[in-house]
């Protein structure tokens, strides 16, 4: 329901850091919550929870969302956040104000207060962070800003028969939606016409939008969606709708075709695009969990290399569509950017390599640095992409632990391990 990766969850790793006032409840205490605090008199009742994202990030809060179904067979979106420390009731008033805003639910609340805890529920698209969220999931309102932004244009799009889908959706990050629209006029008989629609913060969203212009007047290449609009105040951007499957997360068949388009994608004019600063980022608070992670020392992250190009910024498998002609395309290109080339080469390869604990960098990287390579791609020093890459795992060391996945404490060690082997062979160090 909310488009995102499947994982087993453990909901008891904050308390190995000492967070435990800010774990995630149980399928039985979110729904006594849910029934108490969200539900409207006489409404259905909740009576199954299954939880599809966690976030927790140490000695601050942690997030969690859970697909709710009704007696009625029905199902709604609801988030938990939870804070620690002495303000974190402040942090809940502060985080829930305006999130009534254009919400309308037959049976549900918008947002919910629990003083006790330090925490808020809130029901989607309810999320304060992203102001078009609710635009996004109604028709009428799409339609009207597809109109305004004049992407329709000679057209006009009749909201009333058009139909908003969603497709993903992470809390105070992103909602993607798949909007079916309705088109009347000037033709003499209507059509359907599919689009994207992305609600991201306003500030993550003006920045997007700007990458995303400047890449289409370098030459955007067919195999990235084009751009379409750009409402600043509500976050929202309308992307082309392209026809195909996605990748599974685990999926690294044809290497050489990824390496390709990414050479493409970097060999692009970035047009007076600017790489952000180089500043090292702290130790995450994430491997003090374990003794044994807390022994390892951080990997480094690599200075840049001088090389500066357009970067994907966030590549993973199940971001490569196929196409029903056997084209592909990169999808989410919400981190557009630019900068190092090693950094989308590594993620692709940190990804094999966590995923198949025997493939070793030559076997995880061959063939797409092959691609990449035919493609008139420029392929970074092997000991620069090998730091690339120990510090891509390091992320992904860290990112289980932030995920509660089960069996994280045992992920992140393995990967950590990985890391410091791919940096012992670069002649990398701390």
């Amino acid at each position: 329901m909310t488009g995102l990766r499947e994982y087993e969850r453990d909901l008891s790793v904050p308390g190995l850091l000492g967070d435990g006032s800010i774990r995630l409840p149980e399928s039985d205490e979110i729904l006594e919550w849910i029934g108490r605090w969200l539900v409207k008199e006489g409404a259905p009742s909740p009576c199954s929870a299954s939880i599809s994202h966690a976030r927790w990030k140490p000695g601050v809060s942690c997030v969690g969302t859970w697909r709710i179904r009704f007696d009625d067979d029905s199902e709604r979106i609801v988030v938990l956040k939870s804070y620690t420390g002495d303000k974190a009731l402040e942090k809940a008033e502060r985080g829930a104000a305006g999130t009534e805003r254009h919400f309308e639910d037959d049976r549900m609340l918008p947002f919910a207060l629990l003083p006790e805890l330090g925490a808020r529920l809130w029901t989607f698209p309810a999320d304060r962070s992203l102001v078009g969220a609710a635009r996004v999931m109604d028709a009428q309102r799409s339609a009207r800003l597809l109109d305004r932004l004049g992407v329709t244009s000679p057209w006009t799009t009749k909201g009333s028969l058009s139909v908003s889908k969603l497709l993903r959706y992470k809390p105070e990050r992103r909602v993607v939606t798949q909007f079916s629209a309705r088109l009347h006029r000037p033709a003499p008989k209507p059509r359907m016409r599919e689009f994207i629609l992305r609600a991201l913060t306003p500030e993550e969203s003006a920045v997007s939008a700007h990458a995303r212009a400047t890449l289409h007047d370098a030459g955007a290449p067919s195999f990235v969606p084009m751009l379409l609009g750009h409402e600043a105040t509500s976050g929202i951007l309308v992307e082309e709708f392209v026809e195909g499957v996605a990748r599974d997360p685990e999926d690294f068949s044809a290497p050489e075709k990824v390496g390709g388009l990414l050479a493409q994608l970097h060999g692009l004019p970035i047009l007076g695009m600017v790489a952000p600063e180089y500043r090292p980022s702290k130790p995450s608070r994430l491997l003090d969990v374990d003794a044994s992670l807390l022994r390892m020392q951080p990997v480094a992250e690599p200075e840049p290399s001088g090389a500066v190009c357009w970067m994907h910024g966030d590549l993973h498998p199940d971001q490569i569509m196929e196409g029903p002609a056997g084209e592909s395309y990169l999808m989410d290109m919400d981190a557009l950017g630019v900068g190092d080339p090693a950094h989308d080469l590594a993620s692709w390869i940190a990804d094999a390599l966590a995923c198949d604990q025997a493939s070793t960098f030559e076997q995880a990287s061959e063939g797409l640095l092959t691609g990449y390579l035919e493609g008139g791609g420029q392929v970074p020093r092997r000991s620069d992409l090998m730091r690339h890459t120990a510090s891509a795992l390091q992320r992904r060391a860290t990112g289980c632990l932030r995920r509660l996945e089960a069996n994280a404490v045992e992920l992140a060690r393995t990967r950590m391990e990985r890391a410091w082997e791919l940096m012992g062979s670069s002649g990398g160090q701390a």
